[in-house]
């Protein structure tokens, strides 16, 4: 299992400290609970932006960006391939090969960042937010890490896995370059 503090070391310590998430009200507004790791990221990191590609949404970065960025998402899209990524580690027992449905049906996609070229970063969710996977896409691919956004994060800057969807240069060889946007 890939801890926080095991990202930490890839990406960098935080800047300063992090805008608080109300998590008990961003539970009721969505009707959802959260994975424990997204939230101890966001309680560590302000929103993140890697080698100015993927971006990790903050909750707090402003109402607005969020729920904008959740409307966002196509309501409905024909992805001609899915590809599977099974993580070396702590694998969470879904299968999921679609349908693409997304929040707030039942186990719908629920966003959780961007790419630069238009990828959508999302959890495949769960009623049990352990069970949350991740799942990348845009209009032709998806590609779905059955493990947690730490984990994933993790193997995809550390290049432990790849990602069809990203160029093949991402993260690069060269240093991992991390922004932290805050508020």
């Amino acid at each position: 299992m890939t801890t926080l503090a095991q990202l930490e070391q890839l990406i960098g310590p935080p800047l300063r400290e992090a805008p608080a998430a109300d998590w008990n009200e961003l539970g009721q507004e969505y009707g959802l609970k959260f994975p424990r790791d997204y939230i101890a990221l966001t309680e560590r990191y302000p929103e993140l932006v890697f080698n100015e590609f993927l971006t990790v949404f903050h909750p707090c970065f402003s109402d607005a960006a969020w729920n904008d960025r959740m409307l966002n998402i196509p309501r409905s899209w024909q992805p001609k391939e899915l590809s599977v990524c099974i993580p070396a580690h702590d694998v969470i027992p879904v299968e999921w090969g679609g349908p693409f449905s997304v929040y707030p049906k039942v186990n719908g996609l629920f966003p959780w960042g961007i790419t630069v070229n238009g990828d959508y970063c999302m959890w495949l969710t769960n009623r049990d937010p352990a069970l949350w996977t991740v799942v990348i896409a845009n209009r032709f691919k998806v590609w779905h890490y059955r493990g947690s956004i730490v984990n994933c994060l993790n193997d995809l800057l550390s290049r432990q896995v790849d990602n069809p969807l990203f160029p093949d240069d991402f993260p690069g060889n060269a240093n991992l370059i991390v922004e932290q946007i805050f508020p």
